[in-house]
């Protein structure tokens, strides 16, 4: 697979999204890990999918990192996609320093328009290609700054067909103590 840049510009900034070989970012966390000696959550995340598979898919009712490896420090963000329009996917939950009042909220209602249609896209991809998306994601958006890997992973229902994905993201720029980007001022995405 080709890797894939779309580059927009918007009166709320700039964004720059690239979908990246699933394989090659693989790869790239499995030697992070190994330099690092610390295995990335991207890698920690889809090794535990992975475990989880079965008949070639992941079940949503058997993916629960948390209860089967305990606190893993790690953001996973889950979406329910058991509906036609991707706009209307809803975070069941929504974890990170910013935007946790998303839980329970559609794509539709995410505060940083550029973002959405992007994320619509990336979202029914995954959703319909069933197997994991990675994209390479920067922005500055009204001064949101953000530089990080996204991995999104389908889980099947019942019927083996996606009904939620797993986001986890890995931020490239140096992290404060207490932000997700140098850039992030506290508390400005707060409603």
């Amino acid at each position: 697979m080709q890797t894939t840049t779309v580059i927009r510009r918007t009166p709320e900034g700039w964004q720059r999204r690239t979908q990246l070989d699933f394989d090659r970012l693989i790869a790239m966390e499995k030697s992070v890990a190994a330099a690092t000696r610390t295995p990335t959550n991207i890698s920690i995340v889809y090794d535990y999918w992975q475990s989880r598979k079965h008949a070639g898919a992941v079940r949503l009712k058997d993916f629960s990192p948390v209860r089967d490896l305990g606190e893993l420090g790690v953001t996973i963000t889950h979406v329910d996609i058991d509906v036609d329009n991707p706009w209307h996917y809803r975070f069941t939950s929504y974890k990170g320093l910013y935007f946790g009042w998303m839980n329970g909220k559609c794509l539709a209602d995410f505060p940083l328009t550029p973002v959405i249609d992007e994320c619509a896209l990336e979202y029914f991809e995954c959703k319909s290609a069933r197997r994991p998306v990675a994209h390479h994601i920067q922005h500055d958006l009204n001064g949101f700054s953000r530089d990080y890997l996204r991995l999104l992973l389908p889980l099947a229902g019942s019927d083996g067909s996606p009904k939620a994905l797993v986001s986890v993201g890995r931020h490239l720029a140096i992290q404060g103590h207490d932000e997700s980007s140098q850039a992030i001022r506290r508390g400005w995405t707060k409603p």
